[in-house]
């Protein structure tokens, strides 16, 4: 439904979509899709670990800003809520 709408307002299709999760699985799984050789289950995790550490490389920035970018939301989320039921208590007074 999501990537509907996405689809709609001209953002990225189904296509796309399903292209980079084909793309994720293969880039996360070289031992599957790949030459990669594992001798264990214990050493395909290190590997997705590390490949996992390799795609956020240069996005360090979203564990520094991300949690603040939320604690602001909620607070404006929290006001508007505050003001609503606010609201609500006047216009139920008449």
């Amino acid at each position: 439904m999501h990537a509907q709408i996405a689809e709609e307002e001209g953002l990225f299709t189904m296509d796309e979509v399903v292209e980079g999760i084909t793309q994720k699985m293969i880039r996360r799984h070289p031992h599957v899709f790949g030459e990669a050789a594992v001798s264990d289950s214990g050493e395909v995790l290190t590997q997705w670990a590390d490949i996992k550490q390799q795609e956020k490389s240069g996005k360090e920035w979203m564990d520094q800003y991300l949690p603040e970018a939320f604690a602001e939301s909620k607070k404006l989320i929290d006001r508007a809520a505050g003001r609503k039921a606010e609201s609500g208590k006047k216009s139920g007074d008449n």
